[in-house]
This record gives C-alpha cells, structure tokens and sequence, in this order.
C-alpha cells in the first residue's frame, strides 16, 4: 500500500536530503515539504489528511514536539526526525509513532514502515473482525448500522456529513476528515474534493474530470486531488487484474 506523507523542517538542507531519501522508498509517496508547522497544517486543512508527518524537532516557531497536537488530526503517523536522541523520550512522551535520527537514510525510513505496519496490523485484525458494520447516531438521536461494503460516497456539510449507501443517506454530526482518518483503512475510499470522499469500488465511469457513481450521482474531481484519485484508479486495475490472473 502506498503511503502518502509530507516532510516538515527549517532546514532547507535536511528537507531535502530527506526528500531524496523518500523518494527511494517504494511504499512512500511524498506529497509536500514544509519549513514550518503551520504551513503544514494550512495545506493539510485545504488538501486533506495523509498517512504519515515527518516533522524535525528543533524549530524556531512551534517545535516538532509542540506540534503534534496541532498535526494528529491530519494524519495516522506521526515520526520525529532529528539529530538529538535526547528528544527520544520525549517522542515518546507525546505517543509520537516513530523516531528517526539524522541523517535520513532510506534503510532508516523502511524499519521504521516496518514497525509502524507490523504494529497497525495487530490493531486492524481486531478492527476488520468488527468493521464490516458500522454503527451511528443521526440527527435524531436514532442508531443506525451501516454496511461499509455499501458506503458510495460522503459528502461534508460544516460539522456535519451525509454518508449515501446503496439504500439510503444518513446524516451525522462529524467531519469529513475525522471520517477519513476513521474508514480509510478499512475501505477504499479517496477525496476528490474539498466536500467529498468517494468509494472507488463504486465509480462506474470516468470521464476526463467527471465521474458517476453507482447510482448515478456525478461528481468532479478537483484539481488538486486528481492525481490522488487516478493513482487509486490504477492501483485498483492493477489489483483486478493480478486477481484475474492468479
């Protein structure tokens, strides 16, 4: 599975240097590099979460360290990267995911997906066990179930989403990226605009910059999130035909 990150440091040298060493890494896919931690999360907040931050610790505005609460919302992982193993501690202090000292090096980055997936594995075969049913509370206060094999697509309103399944809508007060962060792992969902996640099993067609789901609503794709989305349509043909083929 690909993993899409961003790089956070105020060294124009390390961020580069880190960059490279990214870009080496086959399951890595580096989506920006930052000098600060709000530029980060201003991107973040406009073009959505990714899987895993790799934010310096030494910065001169708001520290690695002080940032992690700013940063979790948008991502699953986030990994430390400095010079100081004194800062160890506190990485784990602050639950950060991972620790990497400098310099990044590509052999240091795929132990630490190693660790960071063999630990996810645990908790995910506990969470698919149960997650083939999800339960939530409408505007109502009533519990609906819903199938995630049925989920088409979500779309945001504020604070709130409606999440349109085969058969019905429901609305629910929580927001499009705490839902992200919540069934991405689960199934295939992916953002194609600031408003809306879509389940890629339930695209019927695709023209240029349009889509229709399965039943039939259309959407369009944004600019700035096409390329996520068609890199998950290729994925998924590619998935379907080494299926085929076995």
């Amino acid at each position: 599975m690909l993993l899409n990150c961003i790089i956070i440091d105020d060294s124009t040298g390390a961020l580069f240097q880190a960059a490279d060493a990214i870009r080496s890494v086959p399951e890595l896919r580096m989506q920006h590099l930052f000098e600060q931690v709000h530029e980060a999360r201003a991107w973040l907040q406009k073009n959505g979460p990714v899987d895993i931050i790799f934010t310096d610790v030494e910065m001169p505005e708001i520290s690695g360290i002080e940032a992690v609460g700013i940063l979790k919302p948008f991502t699953k992982w986030i990994v430390f990267t400095t010079a100081y193993k004194k800062y160890a501690f506190e990485a784990f202090e602050k639950s950060v995911d991972g620790f990497i000292s400098k310099p990044i090096r590509p052999v240091k980055l795929i132990q630490t997906l190693d660790r960071l997936q063999q630990r996810n594995s645990k908790a995910s075969d506990t969470l698919l066990r149960e997650a083939n049913v999800r339960f939530v509370k409408g505007l109502s206060g009533k519990l609906d179930s819903i199938a995630l094999k049925d989920i088409l697509y979500i779309e945001s309103d504020r604070n709130y989403i409606r999440v349109h399944t085969k058969e019905d809508v429901y609305t629910v007060h929580l927001t499009l990226q705490k839902a992200y962060m919540s069934l991405h792992q689960l199934i295939a969902l992916v953002q194609i605009s600031k408003s809306a996640l879509i389940a890629i099993e339930h695209v019927v067609k695709v023209f240029g910059n349009y889509i229709t789901m399965a039943d039939g609503k259309e959407f369009t794709v944004q600019p700035n999130f096409r390329e996520a989305f068609v890199h998950r349509l290729q994925l998924l043909s590619w998935t379907a035909k080494r299926n085929s083929s076995a």
